[in-house]
C-alpha cells in the first residue's frame, strides 16, 4: 500500500522502496524510550509493531518492523518536527548515561518527564530504569 502524500521522508534519507510500506493509524502515538542499557534511545510505534534506534529513525525517517520482514512506516512530518525539538533532551540523556553519572542521569530523567508532562500528546517520552521491561 502506498503512503499518502502527507508523509515525507527527510532529504538526507535514501529513497524508500514502494513494497513493504504500511500506513500507520493516525491515533497511533509514537513512544520514545530512554534507557540506560542497549539502545539508549529507541522510538516505538506499537500500533504497527515497528521501531528504530534514535539515530537510525532520524536518519532514515522511518521505523522498521520488529519481525524483519521488510515492512516499515514513515515518521510523519509533525512527529519529525517534534523529534527534532527534543534533540537537546536526547543529547543530555546520552551524555549522562555515557558518563555513568547517576546524579546527572537522574536530572536528565526528571527533565525528560517534565517535558513529557508538557507535551501535546503527539509522542510519549518514557524513561525506563534498569531491570524494567
Amino acid at each position: 500500500m502506498l503512503l499518502p502524500c502527507r508523509v515525507t521522508v527527510p532529504t538526507a534519507a535514501p529513497p524508500c522502496p514502494v513494497s513493504g510500506r504500511r500506513e500507520r493509524p493516525t491515533r497511533d502515538v509514537l513512544e520514545v524510550v530512554f534507557s540506560t542499557t542497549g539502545d539508549l534511545i529507541r522510538i516505538h510505534s506499537y500500533g504497527t509493531d515497528c521501531s528504530a534506534a534514535w539515530d537510525a529513525a532520524l536518519t532514515s525517517g522511518r521505523l522498521h518492523s520488529r519481525r524483519d520482514d521488510g515492512t516499515f512506516v514513515a515518521i510523519r512530518p509533525d512527529e519529525w518536527t517534534w523529534l527534532q525539538g527534543i534533540r537537546p533532551l536526547a543529547s543530555e540523556w546520552l551524555a549522562a548515561v555515557e558518563a555513568a553519572e547517576r546524579e546527572w542521569t537522574a536530572r536528565a530523567a526528571i527533565r525528560i518527564q517534565r517535558y513529557d508532562d508538557r507535551s501535546n500528546g503527539l509522542i510519549d517520552l518514557v524513561v525506563r530504569s534498569p531491570g524494567r521491561r
